[in-house]
């Protein structure tokens, strides 16, 4: 069965099968974004954590290399007053 339908301004000939398919193809990309979402969203919550405790890591590294640094630098002052 064909349909004519107005678009834009334009007749378009249509079938019933043709209409379906671009719904269904419609509702699986619908589908497919929602479960992309909930994915990323599952991703950044088991991320958080380890981006946290890489954070913390850098930081104390960081001092504990600022320390050796003073460490080094009391200790030349020292030996060469």
């Amino acid at each position: 069965m064909i349909d004519e339908m107005i678009v834009g301004g334009l007749v378009v000939e249509t079938s019933s099968a043709e209409l379906l398919e671009a719904f269904n193809a419609q509702a699986d990309l619908m589908h497919a974004q929602s479960d992309l979402g909930a994915a990323a969203a599952a991703a950044r919550s088991k991320m958080e954590p380890l981006v946290e405790q890489l954070s913390h890591t850098a930081s104390s590294a960081a001092g504990m290399a600022s320390e050796a640094a003073s460490s080094i630098l009391n200790s030349a002052a020292k030996a060469h007053p």
